[in-house]
Parts: C-alpha cells; structure tokens; sequence
C-alpha cells in the first residue's frame, strides 16, 4: 500500500489540475489552430443572401373518381456573384387524384422532382440543405430514400426528415471532400389531406453554404408552390 504523506498529497492534487486544465486548454487550442489553418472547417455565422422566391401555380384538375394527369412542368430559382454559381429546379411530374398506392394512400397532390447544382471557383461547397414549409395540418411531404430516384455528386445524404410531426420536413447533403462543384437530385410527394376542399401552398427553399476563400455565405433560394381548388 502506498501512504501519502500531506505534502505528497497536495504535490499530487496540484499536478491533476494542471493535467485537468492542460486536458481542456490544449484540444481547444488545437481546434482553434485547425480552424485558423483551415485542416477543420465548418461555417461559424455565414453571411446570408435570400433571393425572391420563383412561383409557380396550378387548379385541380376535375376528375371523376381517382386518376393522373401528367404536368411536367418546371420551375427554377437561380444566383450568381464573382466566386458562386447555383441552379434550384423543382419539376412537377404529375398530378394524383385518390391514388391508393404509395405514397398517397387514397389522397391527391403532386409528385416532385428536386435538383440542385452548386459551383465555386475559390473555397467549396460546404452543403445543400432543401427545407419544405407547408400549411398546417393540411398536407405532408414523403421523401425518396431509394437510390434509383437520388442522383448525388460530390455530396453525401444526412439526413431526409419527412416525418409526420416534424413542423418544416427537410433534405441535407453535405459536400465531400471540400468540392468546388457538387449536384443532388431526389423525388419527393405532396400529398394534400383535405377533401378538394382547400388551396394547398408549399415553399420548397434551397439552402447553400459555401466558402469562398475569406468568409461562408449562405444562399437561400425559395420557389413557392401554390395549387388552387376548381
């Protein structure tokens, strides 16, 4: 047994908290020499640039019982500055009327077609992250997690959250390996639960976040989905 005599013990305790400090101090220094140096990155308070919103409009159209009636429509949002170029399209594949398959299970709405592309000449692309805003309680947004609807290049997929109780659903990529060019593509549905009784509107918005060499800016692109009932 080792007996510590009252000098030994406060040598030991006074040699611990010197670790215990070092402990904390030196992870911290070394964050923030990974930070300086650029070997950890990630957006502290990124500068944020929100474009209008690009609209898009449709009525329901009159069908007898249940059905499909193709669209194919497209609507974009797009920016640009001196470092940064990127393109959000939202295509609108086909109106469902009482579908009872997957995913409407015997309610109407839309299949959707998200796509984004991001380009940098300086810095990379740290993200595209697609949020959906929708009225309450009166439709839901299903996601696609099958690889045969999800084309991702230089991005990988975090999270896809379309659960029923999440308030605004959502869509994160993550760019790899610091890319100065990167795309994300997937399919979603939005499914109305009203009885052709209400309008039905949704702000699908493109969130990108880069850096261009000196600080990150965040472009936040809206396209505002509106569907009218007859």
């Amino acid at each position: 047994m080792i007996k510590w005599g009252r000098g030994s013990l406060e040598s030991f305790k006074k040699k611990w908290v010197s670790i215990a400090l070092l402990s904390v101090v030196v992870p911290v220094g070394l964050l923030v020499s990974f930070r300086l140096t650029g070997i950890l990155q990630e957006p502290l308070t990124p500068e944020i640039i929100e474009l209008e919103a690009a609209n898009w409009n449709m009525t329901r159209p009159t069908l007898n019982n249940t059905g499909a009636v193709p669209l194919d429509e497209n609507v974009v949002n797009s920016y640009e500055d001196s470092v940064a170029s990127m393109f959000f399209k939202v295509g609108v594949g086909a109106y469902y009327e009482n579908d009872s398959a997957f995913p409407f299970w015997g309610y109407d709405g839309l299949i959707i077609r998200l796509n984004a592309t991001a380009r940098v000449t300086k810095g990379f692309v740290y993200s595209l992250v697609f949020k959906f805003a929708l009225q309450e309680g009166n439709a839901i947004v299903e996601t696609w997690e099958d690889p045969d609807v999800i084309e991702l290049y230089n991005v990988r997929s975090a999270n896809l959250r379309d659960d029923w109780w999440i308030e605004e659903p959502y869509a994160e990529f993550y760019g790899e390996n610091q890319p100065k060019d990167c795309r994300a593509k997937f399919q979603a549905a939005w499914v109305f639960l009203d009885e052709n009784s209400m309008d039905q509107q949704m702000s699908t918005t493109l969130e990108v976040t880069y850096f261009d060499g000196t600080v990150y800016r965040r472009a936040v692109l809206p396209i505002l989905l509106k569907v009218s009932t007859p």
